[in-house]
Parts: structure tokens; sequence; C-alpha cells
């Protein structure tokens, strides 16, 4: 037998397979897929470094970027990112709320809660209360604001959601637009919480003006009215303006001169005047 020659030797290489090869950029994938591969409904991948992607390239294919386009997207990420931050900022707020504020706040905003209110009426809610914090805390008023003035509307929130006259519900005050803005304080912050009290009925015979309304008397307006100046930080609102404690106090004693008047009777806006008068 004849023996084999052994094979000549190969000059010696470097195995690409073996040695990664760190200049080769790496793919990833492109903020914004191509107009090729996105008519093709493809990945787009594109390298470091690159203008146009794997796909085209390897294909030979026209490659064009919509540079608008991906700048939009970054701009709804950015905006995306902004509006996931204040809502945490928002959720850290309603636990700092629960924290710090008295038994009956705390089940207020958690009945605002359960009634599937947005978020940022809960925030409101909350702001509207930090303020009113505050308020209590100042030793005196400006004692040149006037204590029978009308509110000023200087923004679109100040307008008031009802409109109701100040006659003949109350005499407290004679300010349509001051009566027109606790009463739209009280439907909307209040109200939820006093299912015995129809919002319908009520507002028809406040609007139309009949002190011997079914569903309305001055003894129910000034109940409510009172309460509402919890929610109101116009001056208008605290019986004595150097008196931080004395909001709804006006209105108060101005209903309970009209409950002696009606003192047993049995209908529906006396009632109701009582129940609004054991929260407040």
């Amino acid at each position: 037998m004849q023996p084999i020659a052994p094979a000549p030797q190969r000059p010696a290489t470097s195995n690409p397979s073996s040695t990664p090869n760190a200049s080769v950029p790496r793919l990833r994938k492109a903020s914004a897929a191509c107009r090729e591969c996105k008519r093709s409904k493809a990945r787009c991948q594109i390298r470091e470094g690159a203008s146009q992607c794997d796909r085209c390239t390897e294909r030979r294919l026209s490659c064009v970027f919509d540079l608008e386009e991906d700048k939009r997207r970054k701009l709804a990420h950015k905006r995306k990112i902004k509006k996931l931050e204040e809502e945490r900022d928002d959720l850290l707020q309603l636990v700092k709320a629960f924290q710090n504020s008295s038994d009956s706040k705390a089940i207020q905003v958690l009945n605002l809660m359960r009634s599937k209110a947005p978020l940022s009426e809960v925030k409101l809610y909350i702001d509207n209360d930090n303020s009113e914090l505050e308020r209590e805390t100042t030793p005196t008023l400006n004692k040149q604001m006037s204590s029978h003035r009308g509110p000023d509307i200087q923004h679109p929130a100040d307008i008031p959601v009802y409109r109701i006259s100040a006659a003949p519900w109350t005499s407290v005050t004679e300010s349509d637009d001051f009566v027109s803005h606790l009463i739209s304080l009280w439907l909307t912050w209040s109200h939820p919480f006093y299912n015995w009290i129809d919002r319908e009925l009520f507002l028809r015979d406040a609007v139309a003006g009949k002190a011997n309304s079914q569903f309305c008397s001055p003894f129910l307006v000034n109940c409510i009215l009172a309460e509402a100046c919890f929610h109101s930080d116009c001056p208008e609102a605290y019986a004595d303006p150097n008196n931080p404690n004395s909001k709804g106090v006006h209105f108060y004693e101005e209903a309970q001169k009209l409950y002696k008047k009606i003192e047993g009777r049995l209908d529906m806006p006396s009632i109701q005047g009582c129940g609004v008068l054991f929260v407040w």
C-alpha cells in the first residue's frame, strides 16, 4: 500500500466566525420605519451610522426615512412621559391628602373617588381644600375687601354654572352673582353626597323664583348657601371678614330664623334643609 501524503497546510488566517469583529456596527430597530419597510410591513433595522436600513441594503432598494414623522414620534414620547409624571404627582398628592386630612375630609375625597370622578376633579377638590386650610390659618383677612360686593369673574372657571337670583330666597345678600356662585359650587362638590335632593327639581323651582315652591324654599336655599361658603374663596363667604371661622355663619343664622317660622312643617324642602344643616 502506498502511503498517503499529508494535505498541504493552509495559511494561518483569523476565523471571522470565531473572532468578533468590533468594527461591524450593531443592528438596532429604527425609531421610525423607512417607506419601503412600512409599505411591506417589514421590520426595519439599521446599523449605527448608516443612512439605509439593513433590509433595503441587502435588496438594493431605495431607502427613504420620513424625518418629520420621526420627530413627531419623539415629541409624542416626550408628551407621554410628561403626562405620566403629572399623573404620578397627582397620585402622590392624593396619598398625602389622605395622610394629612381629617376623617371627614378624607371620607369626602373617598366618596368623590367612588363616584368615578376623574382624577383631575379629585385634584381640584384637594387643591380647593388646601387653599381653604391656608385661609383658615391666616389670622385676619384683608379689611379693605367689602363683605357685600359680588365675586370678581376673571376666569372661565369663575363663571357660575347655574344662574339663581338672590330674591326671594335670601336676605343676606342681594348679589345674584354670589348666590349663583355658591349654588354652583354646592351642586358640584356637595350634592353628589346628598342623594335626598333632586338636582333637576330643585333647580327648576329655584330658577322660577317662587318662594312657595314644592321643591325649593328660602330655608333650604339658605342651608345650602351656608355650607357652600366652605367651598368658596370669596370674602362674601365670611360673616365677619376679620374672622376666618365665620364662613357661612350669616346664611346659617338666616336659616335658623326661617326654621323657627316653619318648625313642624313636613314639606320636602324643610326636611331636605334639616338634612343639610345636620351635616353643616
